[in-house]
């Protein structure tokens, strides 16, 4: 009995492709499928629909400190948390710079979690201080005309771990690198700088998340201080250098941390997630088979949007009879929704945009569209034979 039920549909939808069948009982069939295929794919595509979203930041009173994305913790993974300043950090080439944060993680971060970020509207920052894993990574920008990738790194392995408060001092002189750990020098790297060696420039300082609200950190901040010059934990605790920004993170009521040291570089903790610069596309080089799920996202996005291409299909395939228009026309169809789609993942806290995406999406229209077009060949045949 299903057999013939599908059999039956089947029927009625290569009339439907071939113009054949005049009962408007399945064409409304047909329409209403479409448009709940059309939905459900948008709704795939856009959940969890938070244009407007909360900034996940709390002030954490027993302790004095900020955290970040502990909803994620919960279960709610679809907040994010951002800080930064207004005033832009003047950056000169070789300028010694250290930086002071002490911290505990509350959980390993999916893939790069960033502490702290010198944002310049560059496509590399400046400079990233983030957590990989259990990991303490330290990344900056190369000179444009670098060959290689765009950041020289440097790391320390295994020193952030789920609910250790931890002191970090990342300094540089003009030609050497220094990292401290709970005021033990535990890394030292000649020959690399924490600016770039040649260029000058300004940049804005952005914590708990990368600039575009992606890279998240999970965790509770409850030290940041920044020194416009080389210093190791012995100078700071004599308190004969001051730093140029610091920040107590007591609890306030405002949407500003104010820096201890001067008016500028106060810190901005907006009520709403607003990040201060807009996602990118990723590209397509960032496919990792490594990565958790890669393989899984590639097959949904290829797969998911064959039953939309068929849609498409079934009405542009009733309108057009070159075959070639035919499968440009779904194929383009499915590539502007699929645009569509991942533009507006841009402004989801908890999506990404992604130029692999789209591809795949694409290739899922050139499926729907070779199934489409060989449906009507079959619908076309069977019109023929009963006109006979």
């Amino acid at each position: 009995m299903p057999s013939k039920r599908i059999d039956h549909y089947l029927n009625t939808l290569l009339d439907f492709l071939s113009k054949g069948s005049s009962d408007s009982r399945p064409r409304k069939l047909t329409v209403c499928l479409s448009v709940a295929i059309l939905i459900v794919t948008v709704y795939f595509g856009t959940k969890p629909f938070n244009f407007i979203s909360r900034n996940d930041l709390e002030f954490a009173s027993k302790t004095n400190g900020l955290s970040f994305n502990q909803s994620s913790i919960e279960g709610e993974s679809s907040q994010r948390a951002i800080a930064y300043t207004l005033d832009s950090l003047s950056l000169a080439e070789n300028q010694p710079i250290s930086i002071l944060l002490e911290l505990t993680p509350t959980r390993k971060p999916d893939g790069l979690g960033t502490l702290i970020q010198l944002h310049d509207a560059g496509t590399q920052p400046p400079l990233i201080v983030a957590q990989w894993q259990s990991h303490l990574t330290v990344r900056s920008r190369r000179s444009a005309s670098s060959s290689n990738r765009p950041y020289r790194e440097i790391g320390l392995r295994d020193c952030l771990e789920n609910g250790e408060t931890v002191s970090l001092l990342i300094s540089s002189s003009e030609t050497d690198a220094f990292i401290y750990v709970n005021g033990v020098l535990a890394e030292r790297k000649p020959g690399f700088t924490l600016i770039d060696p040649d260029a000058s420039n300004t940049a804005q300082i952005v914590l708990g998340s990368s600039a575009s609200g992606e890279q998240y950190w999970i965790g509770e901040m409850n030290r940041l201080a920044i020194f416009d010059q080389q210093v190791n934990p012995q100078e700071i605790r004599s308190g004969s250098i001051y730093p140029l920004i610091e920040y107590s993170f007591q609890n306030s009521k405002d949407t500003t941390i104010p820096n201890l040291r001067s008016e500028a570089f106060a810190l901005q903790t907006p009520f709403r997630f607003k990040p201060i610069q807009l996602k990118r596309f990723a590209p397509l080089s960032d496919w990792d088979p490594n990565r958790s799920g890669q393989y899984q996202d590639t097959i949904l996005n290829l797969f998911g949007f064959i039953p939309i291409g068929l849609v498409f299909f079934l009405f542009i395939g009733r309108e057009l009879n070159n075959r070639t228009l035919q499968f440009i026309g779904v194929v383009l169809a499915c590539f502007i929704l699929s645009f569509a789609i991942e533009y507006a993942q841009i402004y989801l806290p908890s999506r990404s945009p992604s130029h692999l995406d789209l591809l795949g999406n694409s290739l899922g229209g050139c499926i729907a569209a070779i199934i489409g077009i060989r449906l009507k060949i079959e619908g076309d045949k069977r019109s023929q034979s009963i006109g006979n």
